[in-house]
């Protein structure tokens, strides 16, 4: 298993509503089938978006679960 930091850049959801599920698929799908989050911050926010760094474990194999579920 490697343990790895990602950096993304969410899209600003406009209406706020239902934020952790919108970042939940934002950041599963930034992942490949073989990788999981373990760690989930959001270091800048601004008119077009989050700015996040991610802890990702990942592994030859699927791995199921998340810091998410």
């Amino acid at each position: 298993m490697l343990l790895a930091e990602k950096e993304i850049r969410i899209p600003i959801e406009e209406a706020h509503n239902g934020l952790l599920d919108y970042f939940r698929r934002n950041v599963l799908e930034s992942l490949l089938s073989n990788e999981i989050p373990i760690r989930f911050v959001i270091t800048q926010t601004d008119n077009d978006g989050y700015s996040c760094e991610l802890g990702v474990l990942s592994s030859g194999e699927n791995l199921n679960g998340s810091i998410f579920d």
